[in-house]
Formats: structure tokens, C-alpha cells, sequence
């Protein structure tokens, strides 16, 4: 859902037809204003004010917006939850846009599937239900959202391994939720569809990776049977000083070190970032005992080169 483009979101309100009769407004006064193109209607009863230009496509709308508008539609009893509830709780998404907003109704309130919308039937508890603003100048009302640990569960169940361990590596990494997440994610998954991939799911997470391409990495190092001995290994010199922490570290037979680090676009690439890396990489290299690995974002997209990468530098003595 990060497809939003830029704009002043803060000028942007949606009006339910509801509401807009509380606040005064008669059918033709609503009429009128749609016409005028002083508002514009989204969806069936629910209105887009202060939007700039023609009536925009649901994709064109901020996320904030799209979600506000689709709980507009489908009323108190919809709480916002799955992907868009991730993106509410600032949670790692799947690569790729995505403009389909996430809501979970009750049974007995079924409704049609809608484009550019999803509805998931399941009655919460009301611990499994909280209340976010996604943010005070976006949208100053809070919206009713599934709690980070229901949002967990059912991220675990519905993404694919790596999407999903990367949003439960993030949790841990961040402290949103502790070592005990398992105890308190397991009940969530129980007679749900997709439980036994999500309980799969949630024995590879790690709160030492501190970025989705590292959680990557390491599952593709896992499926290929050589997982990685240690997370963010501390490396020193010879006089004991922090040169920094390895993202992953393979120790060899022959006393030496596979390190190999994630190199993300948004960090990496800076050129402050560069300069830095290439300092540390040369004191850990320096230390003589250390070998270095470097895998970009397209990297892992291939995972056998992956493998095979960690497969020759392991077997070299």
C-alpha cells in the first residue's frame, strides 16, 4: 500500500452520506456539490472533499484516505486489519503496491467484495481490537484496527515466508512485542486457515535482524540447510576495539569467518553510507580472519545464487 503519491492530505476529508445529513447537508445540497466537483463520490454513500481536480481513481488516493473511505462504507462494526492494519502499525509490507484496504466484519455481516477492497468475516474479541491514528496532520480521528498481536497472527497466516517473518522479525527487533510473542501469537492462530504455515513461520523469527533484506538472506540460507551461526556478530581488533557487528556470520572449520552483509538501498547507497561501509569492511577483512560477503535486494530474488555464493566461500579451507 506504499503506491500513495504525494499530496495535501491534510485538505482531504471523507464524508459518509450519513454524516453529512448529521451536519445539515439535504440530498440535493450533496447532489449539488458533486456536480459542482467540489466533491466527489468514491464509493456507494461516501464522499471525497477538498480532492483538487477530477474525480480521482482509488489507487490515486492517499492510503490514509482509501481506508477511512472503506470504513465509511461498511460502518462501526468494520475494523481495519491484514496488510492495511500492517501499514497502520508501520509493520515491513510485502514488495510491490498494493491499493486493496483490509477490513474484518463480524459474521452475519456480509457484504459484497468491493474492487480495491478486501473483507475478511471473523468476530474479534475486543482485546484482539484497538483504536490508531495513522497520523495527526493525515487523519486526526482515530480508526478501529486490529492490536499488533492480532495483526501478527493474521500477517503469519496470510503472506509468504518471507514477507511475514520479516514484519515478526521487525516486531521483536523494534521491542513491539517480547520473546514471549510465541506464547501470545499461538492462541491467535488456533482453527484458522493457514495456521500450520504461520506456526512454521513464527519459529524462524529472529529479533536480532534489523532489516527485511537480512531476515531474506537468512531464509534462504535456512531452506538451503545452512543456517548462519550467529546475528550481528561483534568483530574487534586486535586491541580489543569494536570495529562493528557482522549482519550474519557462518564460522568455518578452519577458524575463519564468513560475514555477510545486507547492503539495502535505503541505507546503503548513501554516500556517507558508502564511505562507511567501505571502512568497516576493510577493518573486519583486516583482521585476518574475517571473509566478506556483500547481497543486494536483486540478489535475493535468485535465490540459488544466494546458496551458491554461501555454498563456495563455506567450503573453502
Amino acid at each position: 500500500m506504499s503506491d500513495a503519491i504525494a499530496r495535501p492530505v491534510h485538505s482531504l476529508r471523507v464524508v459518509s452520506a450519513s454524516r453529512a445529513r448529521a451536519e445539515g447537508c439535504t440530498r440535493s445540497t450533496v447532489a449539488r456539490l458533486v456536480r459542482s466537483g467540489r466533491w466527489h463520490q468514491i464509493c456507494h454513500g461516501v464522499y471525497l472533499v477538498g480532492w483538487p481536480g477530477p474525480r480521482p481513481r482509488w489507487r490515486e488516493l492517499p492510503v490514509v484516505t482509501r481506508v477511512e473511505a472503506a470504513l465509511a462504507l461498511h460502518g462501526p462494526d468494520a475494523v481495519v486489519s491484514h496488510r492495511s492494519a500492517a501499514w497502520l502499525h508501520q509493520l515491513p509490507e510485502p514488495p510491490g503496491t498494493d491499493a486493496t484496504v483490509h477490513l474484518t466484519l463480524p459474521p452475519g455481516r456480509e457484504r459484497h467484495q468491493l474492487p480495491g477492497m478486501a473483507l475478511h468475516l471473523r468476530r474479534l474479541r475486543a482485546d484482539d481490537v484497538t483504536t490508531l491514528t495513522a497520523n495527526a496532520s493525515l487523519a486526526p480521528e482515530p480508526m478501529p484496527c486490529t492490536t499488533l498481536e492480532q495483526t501478527l497472527a493474521d500477517v503469519l497466516r496470510t503472506w509468504g515466508d518471507w514477507a511475514a517473518v520479516s514484519a515478526l522479525d521487525h516486531a521483536l527487533c523494534q521491542r513491539l512485542v517480547d520473546d514471549s510473542a510465541p506464547s501470545v501469537l499461538e492462541p491467535r492462530l488456533w482453527r484458522q486457515r493457514g495456521a500450520t504455515d504461520a506456526r512454521r513461520r513464527l519459529r524462524l523469527g529472529d529479533g536480532r535482524a534489523q532489516s527485511p533484506l537480512e531476515t531474506r538472506i537468512r531464509l534462504i540460507a535456512v531452506a538451503a540447510r545452512i543456517p548462519p551461526d550467529e546475528l550481528q556478530l561483534p568483530v574487534h581488533d586486535a586491541s580489543g576495539h569494536l570495529l562493528g557487528y557482522g549482519d550474519l556470520a557462518w564460522h568455518r572449520p578452519d577458524g575463519r569467518t564468513l560475514v555477510v552483509e545486507a547492503d539495502g538501498r535505503r541505507w546503503h547507497e548513501a554516500p556517507e553510507a558508502v564511505l562507511h561501509d567501505r571502512r568497516r569492511a576493510n577493518g573486519f577483512v583486516g583482521t585476518g580472519r574475517i571473509d566478506m560477503v556483500r547481497f543486494v535486494w536483486d540478489d535475493t530474488r535468485r535465490p540459488s545464487y544466494v546458496e551458491g555464493v554461501l555454498r563456495e566461500h563455506l567450503s573453502r579451507r
